[in-house]
């Protein structure tokens, strides 16, 4: 039986935390290969969705469907080792012995991490504490960690902080290399409209756990007024 494409699609999402409503119905769908940017003011929602995708957060209802099939269980553990995740932070103290070999295993083996060290270039550092490195090259550690899990989907969230523009624009080219040697399926998050990758076509606009927007990125950052309608 053939495979069926990877698509993600979101239906009627509502994710609550006690009384509050960080998700409210939230429909998104996303197709293989495709990059794409979640744009929105912090708070919108955005890592909740990532969450989401990766069955971290359990819906209060709605459902997370990828190729055909709806992430509950077995599937969701499924998924988890096809999908790499970047996430906003991860830290350590400086001296805390765990070296960036050390974090990029835990993706999935020493052979990968080794492997994905050297794609990185991060050979100079893999033996270094990991809190001991600077912002791109933690970002870097982070990467190389959700790519030696050999995933299909990557998820990037807000990888601009603590990045100052040169170091986040390599980052930003490295990933857009390996999403097109693997044909990854990309979703990035960001509260910044300025950092949109040049490898991205399509933003989708969160705001208050909502998709307000949709479509082509100069489409979007071309609107009447879009500043006002994302952050306002």
């Amino acid at each position: 039986m053939a495979t069926k494409p990877l698509e993600i699609e979101i239906k009627n999402l509502f994710v609550k935390a006690g009384k509050t409503t960080i998700l409210n119905g939230l429909f998104l769908k996303v197709k293989k290969g495709e990059f794409i940017t979640l744009l929105g003011r912090n708070g919108s929602g955005k890592t909740t969705v990532f969450k989401s995708i990766l069955g971290i957060i359990k819906p209060f209802s709605g459902s997370v469907i990828i190729s055909g099939t709806a992430m509950t269980g077995a599937a969701v553990r499924a998924m988890r080792l096809k999908t790499g995740y970047v996430p906003q932070y991860f830290s350590s103290e400086n001296d805390f012995p765990i070296t960036a070999l050390d974090v990029i295993a835990m993706g999935k083996n020493k052979k990968q991490a080794i492997k994905w060290a050297g794609e990185m270039k991060l050979g100079a550092v893999v033996h270094k504490p990991f809190g001991a490195l600077s912002g791109g090259e933690k970002q870097k550690v982070l990467l190389a960690m959700a790519l030696s899990r050999e995933p299909e989907i990557l998820l990037l969230d807000e990888p601009n902080l603590n990045l100052d523009m040169k170091a986040y624009g390599d980052f930003m080219a490295l990933v857009e290399k390996m999403k097109a040697s693997l044909n990854l399926t990309v979703i990035h998050a960001t509260h910044l409209a300025g950092h949109i990758p040049k490898s991205c076509k399509r933003i989708v606009v969160v705001k208050g756990g909502r998709i307000i927007m949709d479509g082509p990125k100069d489409t979007i950052l071309k609107t009447k007024n879009s500043g006002e309608i994302i952050y306002g």
